[in-house]
């Protein structure tokens, strides 16, 4: 309806766009192309097949400074903002404050490349779509405040928040996706399909999504992540396949991570035949830190195969988990049936036994991990990389776990080159089962608190070297089978 190109101030305020649709090609009620110098589209109401697109049908790119597209009514049965392909930005681009309705492929698209120096916001926007969400793929991105509200559409998994490849194929940096509320979504909260640099995802709510709440997939990296004070509740509302493993969160190669103060509640409580279960999930690793979540109501009261809280592989080289709360139930009045429950299960995936027998095998949704003799190679639909063989250091201390009926150990360790497992208080119900299970070159257990249920066994260590000290334990804790004696280093409770 309306073309601009090659525009120096352009103002479009106050305007009324109704776009027909044409045959044999999508209507848009304003089009962006060439070079476009400090324009604003302002207070207007667009109704069309697209809303606001760049680069138009006129022109093959579009150069764009200073564009502000801000406090826009859309009603799109398609795209809503569409700035993809061959759209380059310099200075400010500022889509803020528009309200987005139904948008069947998009709402808001910014997948070209941003200019150095350049700043690309998303916020605060109002989306009620069909479609996805969000989709952006450029550096120097702001994704804050804005309300994500799926519609549902049969056949659909809409995602909230996708950052996506784009024009520029390097990694995506400074990017910080805070403060975001995403509800009701058929597919994930927020999905990473890029390899990012330096990234902050923070302070979002993902409530009632039928995917994850956050997803490391395909071509997903990052050089330093921070997940930090997110609240991931009601996950996997779609799941129930016996075919299909299920995470609630998952981190993909990333060198440095901090996953921190979330909150997991609620997570998978449908998905009672799916192989696989898992609140948080992490594959190769370098150095990750998971500390002061919040995890209960973890996997359904009945299923089959295998929940973990907490499932990290052990292709890292340090890993700190500590000061988490983990439950497999939200209430105490829940019943939860005996089954392969686990609050931290820390392994090497690849293999099919870990050093006691018991079966860790473990696949990322997304990629693949297939044993060698002496290490692992990671593929992906555009990765093959063989991960570092060398064993890790992992520092399990001050957690604060409850199972609830689980017939495997509430923490499982092996494969890993030392690990320190203290101040952690845990507390077994329902079986009689073990609560740690530890397997590594060296072994330090010290200050723990381990509630099992009567005399049975609540502590196993396989190691080379091992201290055991100060532990308080309602049954025996054994070293390479041999039972640790009794005395004041370590008291019987």
């Amino acid at each position: 309806m309306i073309t601009a190109s090659n525009c120096v101030d352009l103002q479009l305020t106050h305007l009324a766009v109704l776009a027909v649709p044409q045959e044999g090609a999508t209507s848009a009620a304003v089009e962006l192309g060439g070079v476009i110098l400090g324009a604003v589209v302002r207070d207007c109401a667009l109704v069309a097949e697209a809303g606001i697109v760049a680069p138009g049908t006129e022109r093959n790119y579009a150069l764009t400074a200073n564009l502000r597209i801000t406090d826009n009514l859309l009603l799109c049965s398609q795209l809503g903002l569409s700035l993809e392909g061959m759209c380059l930005h310099y200075g400010e681009l500022g889509l803020t404050g528009n309200l987005l309705l139904l948008c069947s492929q998009a709402g808001i698209t910014a997948t070209g490349g941003a200019l150095p120096a350049a700043s690309v916001t998303i916020a605060d926007n109002v989306l009620q779509v069909t479609g996805n969400g969000i989709v952006a793929g450029t550096s120097g991105l702001r994704i804050t405040d804005n309300e994500i509200v799926g519609v549902a559409a049969r056949g659909k998994a809409a995602t909230g928040i996708t950052l996506a490849p784009g024009l520029d194929k390097g990694p995506i940096n400074h990017a910080y996706v805070t403060a975001n509320r995403l509800t009701g979504l058929a597919g994930d909260g927020i999905a990473v399909r890029k390899a990012l640099g330096e990234a902050m995802i923070k302070s979002n709510v993902v409530d009632g999504v039928g995917g994850a709440g956050l997803m490391m997939a395909d071509d997903a990296s990052a050089a330093y992540l921070t997940i930090e004070n997110n609240h991931f509740t009601d996950l996997g509302q779609n799941q129930n396949d016996q075919g299909q493993r299920y995470v609630g969160l998952q981190l993909l190669r990333a060198k440095r991570a901090d996953v921190v103060g979330n909150l997991f509640a609620g997570v998978a409580g449908v998905a009672n035949q799916n192989p696989l279960r898992a609140a948080l999930l992490a594959v190769n690793a370098g150095e990750l830190r998971v500390a002061a979540n919040r995890m209960f109501g973890i996997g359904p009261a009945e299923f089959l195969g295998r929940t973990i809280a907490i499932a990290v592989d052990a292709s890292f080289r340090k890993l700190t988990v500590e000061s988490n709360s983990i439950a497999r139930i939200a209430e105490a009045s829940e019943k939860p049936s005996i089954a392969a429950w686990q609050a931290i299960v820390i392994a090497a995936f690849a293999v099919n036994t870990d050093s006691t027998g018991l079966s860790t095998t473990i696949q990322p949704l997304g990629a693949m991990l297939l044993p060698l003799k002496d290490n692992t190679f990671y593929l992906s639909g555009q990765r093959a990389i063989l991960l570092d063989p060398a064993r890790g250091v992992a520092s399990v201390r001050g957690n604060n776990l409850n199972g609830q009926s689980p017939n495997r150990p509430l923490v499982e360790i092996s494969s890993l080159l030392g690990c320190r497992f203290d101040q952690n208080d845990a507390e077994l119900t329902g079986n009689d089962g073990l609560i740690g299970l530890i397997a590594a070159d060296h072994i330090g257990a010290a200050n723990n608190r381990l509630v099992g249920e009567g005399e049975a066994p609540t502590l196993q260590l396989v190691a080379k070297k091992a201290v055991v000290l100060g532990n308080l334990a309602t049954g025996s804790i054994r070293v390479n089978a041999q039972t640790v004696p009794w005395d004041v280093l370590n008291v019987n409770i």
